[in-house]
C-alpha cells in the first residue's frame, strides 16, 4: 500500500509542476517536482499513454544535437483530479421496506438515536485532521520554491571555484537528494552557469565568469 501511496503522490507531483510550468523538459519538472530525472521522464511517459499529457519532441539542431522533448498537460487533466473523479453512485433506499418495518415495529420502544454515535464519530475524525495537519506544513515547508535548489548550488561551487565535485558530494553537503541536484546541474550546464569536467564520474565546477576570464586576460599579458 505504501508503494501505490508514493506513486499517487509522484504523479500528482508531475502534474502540479506541469500546471505551473507547462512545456517544460522532463529535467525541469524533476526539479519542480523535488523528484528524480528517471523518475520524473517514467512518470510521464506513463500519463501520455493515459492521454493526460502530450510530448513535444525535440528538435535536431546542428551539430547532431536534438534538443530535449518538452510537455503540456491535456486539456481535461487542468483541473485538479480529485474535482475530476466520479463520485460513487449512491442508492435510494427502498422506501416499501421501510414502511413495513415501521409497521412491524409499532407500538414498540424506538430503538436508541445514532446521534450520539454520529457526533462522536465526528469529533473523532475532527482529532485525526488537526493531529494530521502539522506532518503535512513541516512537510510542505522542506520543499524548496523553484529555482531555490540551483542558487545554493551556484553558490557551493562559487565558494570552491576551480574545484570539480559530483552530485553526490554536493547533495550530501547541503543536505539534499544526489538526484535533484544532477537535475539542477543538467540546467545549470545548459544555462552555461557551470561545466562538466567528468562523464564517469558525473562532475562539475563553476564556469569562469566574464568578468573572471578579463581579469585572467590581463594578468597573461602582464606576466608576457
Amino acid at each position: 500500500m505504501a508503494t501505490t501511496g508514493a506513486k499517487a503522490t509522484t504523479v500528482e507531483a508531475v502534474l502540479a509542476a506541469l500546471r505551473q510550468h507547462p512545456e517544460a523538459t522532463a529535467a525541469e519538472l524533476a526539479e519542480h517536482a523535488g523528484i528524480g530525472r528517471s523518475t520524473a521522464t517514467r512518470t510521464l511517459a506513463n500519463l501520455e499513454t493515459q492521454g493526460r499529457v502530450t510530448r513535444q519532441r525535440g528538435k535536431v539542431e546542428a551539430g547532431s544535437r536534438t534538443t530535449p522533448d518538452r510537455w503540456a498537460l491535456v486539456p481535461d487533466t487542468l483541473t485538479d483530479p480529485a474535482e475530476t473523479e466520479q463520485q460513487p453512485a449512491t442508492e435510494e433506499p427502498d422506501t416499501n421496506v421501510s414502511a413495513s418495518q415501521d409497521e412491524d415495529h409499532a407500538g414498540q420502544d424506538a430503538p436508541p438515536s445514532s446521534a450520539a454515535t454520529n457526533t462522536a464519530n465526528a469529533e473523532t475524525e475532527a482529532t485525526t485532521t488537526d493531529a494530521a495537519e502539522p506532518t503535512s506544513k513541516d512537510s510542505s515547508s522542506q520543499r524548496l520554491r523553484p529555482g531555490e535548489l540551483r542558487a545554493l548550488v551556484h553558490a557551493w561551487l562559487a565558494e570552491r571555484a576551480g574545484k570539480e565535485f559530483t552530485p553526490t558530494k554536493i547533495g550530501k553537503e547541503l543536505g539534499r537528494s544526489a538526484g535533484a541536484v544532477g537535475n539542477a546541474l543538467a540546467t545549470m550546464t545548459d544555462a552555461g552557469e557551470v561545466i562538466q569536467t567528468s562523464a564517469k564520474p558525473r562532475k562539475y565546477m563553476l564556469a569562469s565568469q566574464p568578468s573572471e576570464a578579463a581579469e585572467t586576460d590581463g594578468e597573461t599579458v602582464k606576466a608576457s
